[in-house]
């Protein structure tokens, strides 16, 4: 007979509730612009982050966009590369929580840029909860993009 593991079984359920109903993002073919997702350096044990990705501004479900990673501090996994379409505007959504033993505490972004062909980003969303920013940075250059927008979260993000 097996035994379950309770926190397994905890963690599960908290991405299945907390991940919302977004598609997953549908990677282009042979694109080498690069962007590294990768977890909030601020947050602490039983956090989540999350990424998406949408090809026009708020978060509705469009074939091709959606989730592009899920990390959760007990998995150790914090970095995730994707490629991007160059040339074309991308919408970004982050969303790290952190789990307290009275509340759960959210922090969002919603950004966007112009990802330039052949480059690498850095997309990390920075500090946690009551405020965070989400910058991107050009990783050759250790600068913002340059065509980075910081929008007003749409309402269809708050769903996922």
């Amino acid at each position: 007979m097996f035994k379950l593991n309770l926190k397994v079984v905890f963690v599960g359920l908290m991405v299945v509730l907390v991940s919302g109903c977004a598609g997953r993002y549908v990677i282009p073919e042979g694109s080498n612009t690069i962007a590294t997702f990768k977890m909030s350096e601020s947050l602490k044990s039983t956090s989540n982050q999350f990424y998406y990705v949408f090809s026009e501004e708020g978060c509705d479900e469009k074939v091709g966009d959606g989730m592009v990673s899920n990390m959760n501090t007990m998995w150790g996994a914090n970095e995730e590369d994707i490629p991007l379409r160059p040339s074309d505007r991308v919408y970004v959504y982050a969303k790290n929580i952190v789990n307290t033993s009275s509340r759960k505490l959210i922090c969002s972004n919603f950004v966007s840029f112009i990802p330039e062909e052949n480059t690498k980003y850095l997309v990390q969303q920075k500090g946690a909860y009551p405020g965070c920013q989400l910058p991107i940075l050009d990783l050759e250059s250790a600068k913002a993009a340059e065509s980075l927008q910081v929008h007003k979260i749409p309402r269809s993000c708050r769903k996922l």
